[in-house]
């Protein structure tokens, strides 16, 4: 009976994985708007590297720490597996692997064998513990300005970009390096554990400023990198094409192809929107490491100070992935 009690979490978390890849499927394969998009960036981005660290059996990682492996290795995982999957079946006499259904079919079931041995192996990590997520009236006061941020940043770029006024984006612009300093000086009274939330906000508002700030991809080399997508997308099979660095690397031209084969969503919101939200994880991998040699405070300066550079605010490309 004490057994069963304590297996039962993972047994919820279990079944929470197979309906929920039940529910992707079926918003994928049907078409259905909204939902199609939001379950199939989550399914992609967060579910494989959930799996594979319980089959690593990471147990004790803090949350943010999870969070960001998590990410890391689901985008390592897709490319991956995408690679292995588009080559063996398309050897096997099968044109366009990268297509919707069997590309959905195939990672589904890879999927759920992964979250069977991940929680015959390790049910004490197998499972999901809301407690995690819980604040305190403190730390819920000191999130609600930044929790406004990506708001601010998404809704001040759509102003700017409609009416030409950008007095929107100035505010944003001024309160995050403001708030910053505020959270500098009264660091004492700042719970360490809303830094890494802290630091999201931040990172994805200052993204999508520049992101979003036209209704076409901005940059140089990314149209160049955007044509390789395309060109891979439309025929639903992974090659070199041109023989280039920047043609074989996978994050360019395969890992998006897999997004918009779930996402079915316009191809240059997957590089003004997708790769943003996937890239603003960066700051908090900075966050952590430096955590581990200068303490919570100066680990968010760190953060703050890599996401004022220049290099991070352009618009992120597909190699930095």
């Amino acid at each position: 009976m004490l057994e069963s009690r304590k297996t039962s979490p993972a047994r919820r978390f279990l079944l929470f994985i197979v309906v929920f890849l039940i529910a992707t499927d079926l918003a994928v394969l049907l078409d259905i708007p909204i939902l199609r998009q939001f379950l199939g960036f989550v399914l992609l981005t967060v579910i494989p590297g959930l799996l594979l660290l319980s089959l690593f059996k990471l147990n004790k990682l803090a949350l943010a720490e999870k969070f960001v492996l998590a990410v890391g290795l689901s985008i390592a995982f897709l490319m991956l597996f995408g690679l292995a999957f588009d080559q063996a079946l398309f050897a096997l006499g099968y044109a366009t692997p990268l297509s919707t259904t069997p590309l959905v079919i195939f990672l589904s079931i890879i999927l759920f064998i992964l979250a069977i041995i991940a929680y015959k192996t390790n049910k004490e990590s197998f499972s999901f513990n809301l407690s995690n997520f819980e604040l305190s009236t403190r730390e819920k006061a000191f999130l609600l300005l930044p929790s406004l941020f990506p708001f601010l940043s998404i809704c001040g770029v759509h102003l700017m970009n409609t009416t030409d006024n950008n007095v929107m984006l100035m505010a944003l612009l001024f309160l995050i390096p403001a708030y910053a300093i505020l959270i500098a000086v009264m660091h004492r009274q700042v719970p360490e554990k809303i830094y890494p939330a802290l630091i999201f906000f931040i990172s994805i508002s200052l993204l999508l400023v520049i992101s979003l700030r036209s209704n076409h991809i901005i940059g140089m080399d990314r149209h160049y990198e955007y044509n390789f997508f395309l060109l891979i997308s439309q025929q639903g099979h992974w090659q070199l094409l041109t023989k280039t660095v920047i043609d074989s690397c996978l994050s360019i031209s395969l890992l998006p192809t897999i997004y918009q084969s779930f996402l079915s969503i316009n191809g240059e919101y997957l590089f003004k929107v997708v790769y943003p939200l996937l890239f603003s994880i960066t700051p908090l991998v900075v966050y952590l490491i430096s955590k581990k040699y200068i303490g919570g405070r100066y680990a968010f300066l760190a953060s703050f100070f890599f996401m004022a550079q220049a290099g991070f605010l352009w618009p992120p490309g597909r190699t930095q992935i």
